[in-house]
């Protein structure tokens, strides 16, 4: 009867204690923190939701401790029974798995009802790829990159589970915080004149320094892109750059410097020299001559039999043509980001500068970028952030592909028993490497350009100059609700200058083209996001707002014919000229909605329009 009357008494002091944990920062609920009473074992886990119940015998109050992964360690006097909010400071470490969603709000991944995949700003760097596209290379399920080239500067492209559509682009949106950007690779849009598309051009995502990217998050479903319609039926791409961070001043310097090297080549023969059915022909392109070992050298230097009365005893050595013609490339970048301030006022600054060499020689690619970072908190509720990015890049491209002044096109073919640079020691400078006396072109046929003609003779320079801006407000109505208006731009300029030089294979009388584009696109948003995690294993999350979208894109192109002056590539130098303009411009506004209601944990709601 006496242990019956203990035990019923031992029952009557236990006590319950629930509450929630959430976020200091964003009132989110903090999954599997401990919640332990001080002094004893005596701990509990959060659920999903932050929730938690806590029985106890002890006396009031009581004190609890709360850890969770990437936040501050907390404590809480409890005096009495009941519920209760504790809030937990983040320390900076990922806690949880939040992902950036179509309208730049983070969201947790279980809560989306379509593919998302995130890859962190320091995997790209980590990568040292010149296009951002190409670091995404291998690092993305069901993402496929390809390259255009291995030329300095050349585009790289980016397609989501494979091909959306057989007629239209399938190229994902690119968005940097919430304001979408041009990604595209123009070459020569609007004009039918010029054969100069054969150079390897940039897609326009390529002016992003990675070393600037916090996080890319890339969504795959087409439910997740309702914000952007139809621009993003292929998938999107987020970008997030990295913000000021409260505290003390920051500097970061980064550098890398990496080389190239050409690793295979193709297999040519050295045996038999230029002509035809066992004769050696000059005028002939191809290589069925007689065998290299039976030709000499006369008094004059001209190849001869060796049976020719004129003939010397100095051997016609086979030149190996593709060797001497590929240099080492290179590739350099160095970034500073100095970064400050404190809970009110911060402020971030970078700069960068990445210069690439090719390994065929005078091809190059360069880039220079400049941003700054400030977020403000103007007021308890209020907050402001701007984002300004200035971006110069461009370089020297040269032929490539199957047209007659193609690089490789001629260097392939040309027979080992001829010598390109003309036993040159410095071809790329030497103009008697490549142009006769008389000058007029030197090359084994009169079909194809001498390479180190080409890189000299045959030349497209590109200037971008580039800025995205964005500025944004996010004002707290109440710790479930806050409004967000944001406006951003996205504006460049594109200077191409390209020339053939006089008796090209390609056009023989010489050409000069002046390209100019300009883009520029404005978007902006107004949304209204309402978040509610109750203690009941309930969620209720609503996003509506508009979205505004101007784009505009201008072509002016001149193209100059027959040439007069060697060497003066200017369209006052050509007797015929043609020219043309091309506009083209694009408003888009519409309304959206997201609704996600969540219910004990597994049972998820998502609907969007």
């Amino acid at each position: 009867m006496f242990l019956h009357r203990e035990a019923a008494r031992a029952q009557a002091k236990l006590r319950s204690i629930s509450g929630i944990i959430r976020s200091n920062e964003d009132s989110l609920p903090v999954e599997g923190a401990t919640v332990l009473e001080k002094g004893t074992q005596n701990a509990v886990l959060t659920d999903s939701l932050g929730n938690f119940l806590l029985t106890t015998s002890a006396v009031f109050p009581i004190k609890l401790l709360v850890n969770a992964l990437g936040f501050e360690r907390a404590d809480r006097m409890e005096n009495a029974s009941g519920k209760m909010i504790i809030l937990i400071s983040a320390t900076g470490l990922i806690t949880k798995e939040y992902v950036i969603t179509a309208e730049g709000i983070p969201r947790q991944k279980r809560e989306l009802g379509y593919s998302v995949q995130e890859v962190q700003g320091t995997e790209l760097a980590q990568s040292r790829e010149v296009n951002l596209v190409s670091a995404l290379s291998g690092k993305v399920a069901g993402v496929q990159v390809n390259s255009s080239s291995g030329a300095p500067g050349a585009s790289s492209f980016i397609r989501i589970r494979g091909n959306s559509s057989i007629l239209y682009n399938t190229q994902p949106l690119f968005v940097i915080d919430g304001v979408p950007i041009d990604n595209s690779s123009q070459n020569f849009r609007g004009n039918p004149y010029s054969e100069l598309q054969d150079v390897a051009f940039s897609n326009r995502a390529i002016d992003i320094n990675p070393e600037d990217i916090e996080s890319m998050s890339v969504l795959k479903g087409s439910s997740a892109t309702a914000l952007y319609g139809s621009r993003a039926s292929s998938g999107a791409i987020l970008i997030t750059t990295k913000k000021p961070k409260d505290g003390k001043l920051a500097v970061t310097i980064s550098s890398s410097f990496s080389m190239d090297e050409v690793n295979k080549l193709p297999a040519l023969q050295t045996q038999y020299a230029q002509g035809s059915q066992g004769q050696y022909v000059t005028s002939h392109p191809d290589s069925w001559g007689p065998l290299i070992s039976d030709l000499r050298y006369d008094e004059a230097g001209t190849i001869v039999s060796s049976s020719n009365p004129k003939a010397t005893q100095r051997n016609v050595n086979p030149v190996n043509n593709t060797k001497q013609f590929f240099r080492t490339g290179y590739t350099s970048s160095t970034s500073l980001s100095i970064s400050g301030g404190d809970v009110h006022n911060s402020y971030i600054f970078s700069l960068s500068r990445l210069g690439q060499a090719g390994v065929v020689p005078l091809s190059d690619f360069g880039r220079s970028t400049a941003r700054v970072g400030m977020e403000n908190r103007l007021s308890s509720r209020l907050k402001a952030s701007t984002t300004v990015i200035y971006i110069n890049s461009g370089g020297t491209r040269l032929q490539q592909g199957s047209n007659l002044s193609g690089v490789t096109l001629g260097l392939w073919r040309t027979p080992p028993s001829y010598d390109n640079s003309n036993g040159s020691k410095d071809p790329v400078n030497d103009p008697s490497a490549y142009i006769l006396p008389n000058g007029k072109q030197r090359s084994y046929t009169s079909g194809f350009d001498n390479p180190w003609f080409s890189i000299n003779k045959n030349q497209l320079t590109d200037d971008v100059n580039r800025m995205i801006g964005l500025t944004s407000f996010t004002y707290d109505l109440n710790r479930y609700m806050n409004i967000i208006y944001r406006i951003g731009t996205d504006f460049y300029s594109d200077n191409r200058h390209s020339f053939y030089g006089l008796d090209s294979r390609q056009i023989t009388s010489g050409r000069v083209v002046e390209d100019e584009s300009f883009f520029r696109q404005t978007s902006s948003d107004l949304l209204l996001n309402f978040r509610y995690d109750s203690i009941k294993n309930f969620s209720l999350n609503l996003l509506i707002g508009n979205n505004l979208n101007y784009r505009t894109y201008s072509n002016v192109f001149s193209q100059g014919d027959n040439l007069s002056i060697p060497d003066y590539y200017n369209l006052a130098n050509a007797s015929s000229v043609k020219s043309q303009s091309y506009t083209e411009k694009a408003a888009l506004a519409g309304l959206f909605g997201d609704l996600k209601i969540g219910y004990r944990n597994f049972l998820y709601l998502d609907i969007t329009g």
